[in-house]
């Protein structure tokens, strides 16, 4: 999304698809970092703290899309109150660089 974006290369499905393709990526680590439980320290203690939280974001990111989606459905006005901002891109970047830090420090 970025790259089509300085590029000047947006389309209608691409703005679909971006989202989309972000949601997905989150999801798939989530489920990925929950399926071997963590043996280090509280995680051992303690193994529902990666999924409960793993659930609530995914959760989230569903239930926005929904939102989104029927808030189009309804009125402009509506659609403003929940568009992507700024802020929503800073959650996202940050949500995958934990991620990416997650997955990089649980195998080494």
């Amino acid at each position: 999304g970025y790259i089509a974006r300085k590029m000047n290369l947006k389309s209608s499905f691409g703005a679909f698809l971006d989202p989309v393709a972000d949601k997905l990526m989150v999801a798939a680590t989530l489920v990925l970092l929950c399926t071997r439980p963590l043996d280090v320290g509280l995680f051992a203690q303690a193994p529902w703290l990666l999924p409960i939280p793993a659930i609530a974001i995914i959760g989230r990111e569903i239930t926005m899309s929904a939102v989104r989606e029927w808030a189009a459905s309804q009125d402009s006005k509506l659609l403003e109150a929940v568009a992507v901002n700024n802020l929503g891109k800073w959650k996202t970047a940050t949500q995958m660089t934990a991620l990416a830090i997650l997955l990089a420090t649980r195998d080494s």
